[in-house]
């Protein structure tokens, strides 16, 4: 199987689970790295955190993964609620 369709399959598979209790979604970026979207707001700045940390590691070259195809992981974080700015 092809590393495009694996990992689209991987993505498919994983986004029916939210991840730690979280609302996410997991989708394959254009770069071909999983994309992993939070769907709510991060009130502690967690999740911008690790999207920090991440991103210096694949500026690095650290942030791949050999058996996901040796792609790596990026974070996006949404807030589709509008939490932050309230109603």
């Amino acid at each position: 199987m092809e590393k495009a369709r694996r990992l689209e399959m991987c993505a498919i598979n994983y986004s029916s689970y939210n991840i730690y209790k979280q609302n996410c979604e997991v989708t394959i970026h254009e770069s071909g790295d999983l994309l992993l979207t939070y769907l709510d707001v991060d009130p502690l700045g967690v999740k911008q955190r690790l999207k920090s940390m991440l991103l210096r590691r694949s500026q690095a070259g650290l942030n791949r993964v050999s058996w996901w195809g040796n792609c790596g992981l990026k974070i996006q974080i949404k807030d589709r609620f509008n939490f932050k700015n309230g109603p």
